[in-house]
């Protein structure tokens, strides 16, 4: 989502960046500061939408590293799309539902990915063999 401020209570002045969901983090990125802001999923421990103000819907996160931030996303829709799949994300009902247990690797035959494992341990053998 772009054109979204956040609020740091750190610093006085908003940042403006674009806000990105991936599976794992929720990264914020102020191309004129040169900045990033990463915050892990499991990191966080409270989700809050704030009253609807002139300039965007506020979105409050804390953390569980107290780190408490707000972001001020431009269209309500956006603001709710991410509230409710940052909730899903963060709160996963099951273990089966974490990252780690939904990741399918892009290596489609586990057969290649051995064969290239097994070269990498033959030219090192050769190389440390001075073969």
């Amino acid at each position: 989502v772009e054109n979204v401020r956040m609020l740091d209570r750190f610093c006085k002045t908003p940042s403006l960046g674009t806000l990105y969901l991936t599976a794992t983090h929720l990264i914020f990125v102020d191309p004129d500061a040169k900045k990033e802001t990463w915050i892990l999923h499991m990191h966080i421990a409270n989700i809050e939408k704030l009253a609807l103000t002139t300039t965007g819907s506020p979105l409050l996160i804390r953390t569980k590293t107290f780190l408490s931030v707000t972001f001020v996303i431009p269209k309500e829709r956006d603001c709710h799309d991410i509230y409710i799949s940052l909730q899903q994300l963060s709160q996963p009902s099951s273990i089966e539902e974490l990252y780690c247990f939904t990741y399918t690797s892009p290596i489609e035959d586990a057969g290649t990915f051995l064969v290239l494992k097994q070269n990498m341990k033959d030219k090192e053998f050769l190389m440390n063999n001075g073969v």
